[in-house]
């Protein structure tokens, strides 16, 4: 296990991130193709996450909706085996807007102990159409914009049918990343919640080999949440499954 830090904090995070608001949308959606232009209520989830089986942490969230606009705030809090390898504290800030069920990122911030960038954001200005991010310069809105909490969201409300992937571009500490979402097919899925019958979607980067992807199991029985993510690389299997559900 002496990769573990590596592992955790690059493979593990990039899981993470991904699962950043999972909670938004509980309950938000009536139909998988209907996209939900208001989210009213508050909610609360917890997430555990392993490596290859080993207690990695916990990933827990709470939401805010303020006059129709939405804050989450999400936390991973490392197990004591993965601060032993010197895992830290990670905490990210997504705020955004709903319009005509698109997201629009507004603010994103993402707080890292232990690492070396310490501090990443990146802020969206719709009157201009342009961001900015830490250490970059003034750029124009890509078609379809995201950071990493607000990209699931978007999944959520308007997930993938068989034969129509969705698109989105990702703006995040290593630039400008298009990735395709893509529906595998149906499954029943042991969760916390129960059996639930879920969508299996899979994430992939453009360009990116066939073998490297993200899969997201998203539950129909409950407002496609997501119950499960798991991504397998170079014979490690990084996994976050729901272990609990809030409504506040």
């Amino acid at each position: 296990m002496s990769d573990f830090p590596r592992v955790f904090r690059r493979d593990l995070r990039r899981l993470v991130a991904r699962a950043a608001v999972v909670v938004l949308v509980f309950g938000a959606i009536a139909q998988p193709a209907a996209a939900a232009n208001d989210i009213n209520d508050s909610f609360s989830a917890t997430y555990s996450a392993s490596v290859d089986g080993v207690d990695a942490g916990t990933l827990s969230f709470v939401v805010r909706n303020t006059k129709g606009k939405y804050r989450v705030m999400s936390h991973l809090q490392p197990s004591s085996a993965a601060k032993a390898f010197g895992a830290g504290e990670e905490r990210q800030i997504s705020r955004f807007r709903l319009k005509n069920g698109h997201v629009l990122p507004i603010r994103f911030d993402e707080m890292r102990k232990g690492s070396k960038r310490g501090q990443w954001m990146v802020e969206f200005d719709w009157t201009k159409m342009t961001y900015q991010a830490t250490g970059s310069s003034v750029q124009k809105i890509p078609r379809k914009p995201v950071d990493a909490a607000s990209a699931l969201v978007q999944l959520m409300l308007t997930p993938p049918a068989p034969g129509r992937d969705l698109t989105l571009t990702m703006i995040n500490d290593h630039g400008i990343r298009p990735y395709t979402y893509s529906k595998v097919g149906e499954v029943q899925l042991k969760t916390t919640l129960g059996v639930v019958n879920a969508d299996q979607i899979r994430q992939r980067k453009k360009g990116s080999p066939e073998h490297k992807y993200l899969d997201i199991w998203l539950s129909k029985d409950h407002g496609y949440v997501p119950v499960r993510f798991e991504r397998h690389k170079s014979g490690r299997a990084f996994i976050i499954e729901l272990s609990e559900l809030v409504d506040n």
